[in-house]
């Protein structure tokens, strides 16, 4: 009997939580009406490995792109650079124009005055590793420091964009964020620093295959 009455309470107990993990899953479900239902996450499956043939799509001023022109990557913050992912076939995550929806306001709902980079991820094989580390100096003596990063792509989705991923860059051992940027991997000495940040925006700059224009 009282063995029957823990298994009633114990089942009570796992029906009580599981409506509340589907309530709150309700509850963070896209609410912007302009976003497509396929950019929708809704709680699935994040797909931690990227794919041989898959492209990742990165929005950018139009003027910056040509102030930058050589590497449009050249005058951002490596905090973490956002991107779309496509997917592939049979797994589509979102196509190019996708990156131009604003999913924080339903007032403005698509970004103006931007275009979009078009990324190869066989370019630099993030494919078969989602991460590329970096080591400056390459030669070290007593008195020098050696500095890594890890560049990391990173599937991120969100509640109305299930394609959104990142870079990330971990230096020191810890992943870098905007608010201190400037005393991490922003700072401008040593010249060692200075070149990881610059190998990381050449990595970037190779797997550009296109510009994307003209969506209006």
């Amino acid at each position: 009997m009282n063995c029957l009455l823990i298994f009633l309470s114990l089942l009570l107990l796992f029906q009580l939580v599981l409506r509340r993990s589907n309530s709150l899953r309700v509850k963070q479900r896209c609410q912007l009406s302009h976003v497509p239902k396929r950019l929708h996450w809704d709680g699935k499956t994040i797909i931690y490995n990227f794919f041989h043939e898959e492209k990742l799509y990165w929005r950018r001023k139009k003027e910056d792109i040509l102030k930058d022109n050589d590497n449009p990557f050249l005058s951002i913050k490596l905090a973490d650079v956002s991107v779309n992912r496509s997917g592939k076939s049979g797994l589509l995550f979102s196509f190019p124009e996708d990156t131009l929806i604003n999913i924080t306001d339903s007032e403005n709902t698509h970004y103006k005055g931007f275009d979009v980079l078009e990324l190869s991820i066989n370019k630099i094989d993030f494919h078969t590793q989602t991460k590329k580390i970096f080591v400056e100096p390459q030669n070290v003596d007593f008195n020098e420091k050696q500095y890594i990063v890890e560049m990391c792509l990173i599937h991120d989705p969100l509640d109305c964009n299930r394609a959104h991923s990142m870079f990330r860059f971990k230096f020191d051992g810890q992943f870098v964020n905007f608010e201190d940027y400037s005393n991490s991997f922003g700072i401008s000495k040593p010249k060692s620093i200075k070149i990881l940040r610059s190998s990381c925006k050449d990595e970037l700059r190779k797997m550009i295959m296109r510009r994307i224009v003209d969506f209006e």
